[in-house]
């Protein structure tokens, strides 16, 4: 076979393949490109023969990482990315007739689908670990009041005296408000998950969620000794359009949650203000923060997750479904507004969210 027809078919093999293929000289000039890199470069191969590699215009050329010089120390496997695509160079040294390196071949494929497709199915699988430890944690949390009730009812049946009946009911209430809570949870989770969690759009006095949330938590805080301040920006509307019973779940939330980890005469603050108002739509702040036991950067990156929690120890010591930062998370986006936290491991946490609403026409301090 002639040397020219020899070099036509390697070539036309070379054209055939999908993926960009190009051979450069020890100096790093191109000696030749197949089909694919032409349409890339938007060149012929005649026109780019003998010109440098770095012509092609690639941030990682003139750096360490450049596939030639990395080959050079033997490192025949490189990775860059190029306005959000990723590529993978394999490079293969050329040799001449005498076994010594005359240039390199570089065979570059496009693997951003494949590098998607990997963050996917590592996100599908955390998301799998996450449900199955959030059921796990549900398992306990609902089965210990469920024990509660069944107990405390049995003890309440069988007490000869007032004092044990009440203690039993007592007891029986408080585990059937936690049970009720729990499945509220996860109604709403589902709801969120079918994206079927709507909000209403009714006028409401604006102190009457916030005393509810107040009044929810005030049990607690007497029992820990906490000392809990209130303030109100005297600019805040107190008529407001929106869904009330929502907007008393989130305060609730948060202010469960700062109770919950505050230790006991620890200190908590709600500050709510008006942020701003333009055509009528007022923006309120809120700002709910404590002296507890505070939330490390990583586990601030989790909690607002679906079925995650600060860490599984706090999970078995304080309780909770892990849902309820989510589902606020969730409401308030449905508010137009955001949620964030500012933290130190040890020195407390304040969270922040904001909503918009629409000033009720009623409303005199307009």
């Amino acid at each position: 076979m002639k040397t020219e027809t020899l070099a036509y078919w390697y070539e036309s093999l070379l054209d055939a393949l999908p993926f960009p293929v190009s051979a450069q000289d020890i100096n790093g000039n191109w000696t030749f490109i197949n089909a694919a890199l032409e349409t890339v470069l938007g060149k012929k191969r005649d026109e780019i023969a003998g010109t440098p590699c770095k012509n092609w215009g690639l941030n990682i050329c003139d750096t360490d990482e450049c596939a030639i010089v990395c080959a050079r120390r033997g490192q025949m496997r490189t990775y860059f990315s190029q306005e959000n695509t990723s590529y993978q160079v394999d490079t293969k040294l050329l040799k001449d007739l005498n076994g010594e390196t005359a240039g390199y071949m570089e065979i570059i494929q496009d693997i951003t689908q494949i590098e998607c497709m990997t963050k996917q199915q590592v996100e599908i699988e955390a998301a799998n670990s996450a449900k199955s430890s959030f059921l796990s944690t549900m398992s306990h949390e609902m089965i210990t009041p469920m024990n509660a009730i069944t107990g405390m009812t049995s003890i309440g049946k069988s007490a000869a005296h007032k004092k044990d009946k009440d203690y039993a009911l007592n007891k029986i209430e408080e585990a059937s408000k936690h049970l009720l809570s729990l499945i509220n949870d996860i109604l709403d989770m589902s709801q969120i998950g079918a994206d079927n969690l709507e909000l209403s759009h009714m006028p409401f006095d604006f102190r009457n969620p916030l005393q509810k949330a107040l009044f929810h938590i005030r049990s607690n805080v007497k029992e820990k000794q906490l000392k809990l301040t209130v303030r109100l920006d005297d600019n805040m509307p107190f008529f407001l359009i929106g869904d009330e019973q929502r907007l008393m779940q989130v305060i609730t939330n948060l202010l469960s949650n700062a109770v919950k980890f505050t230790p006991t005469e620890g200190k908590i603050n709600l500050d709510v203000s008006l942020a701003g108002e333009k055509d009528g739509i007022c923006e309120l702040r809120f700002e709910v923060a404590d002296s507890g036991i505070g939330i490390s950067p990583q586990q601030q990156e989790r909690i607002f997750l679906p079925f995650e929690q600060a860490e599984s120890g706090i999970t078995r010591k304080y309780g909770g479904t892990g849902l309820g930062l989510v589902i606020s998370k969730h409401i308030i986006e449905l508010m137009d507004g955001r949620v964030w936290v500012e933290s130190e491991l040890g020195k407390g946490s304040r969270f922040f969210f904001t909503i918009k609403l629409p000033r009720d026409e009623k409303d005199s301090r307009a």
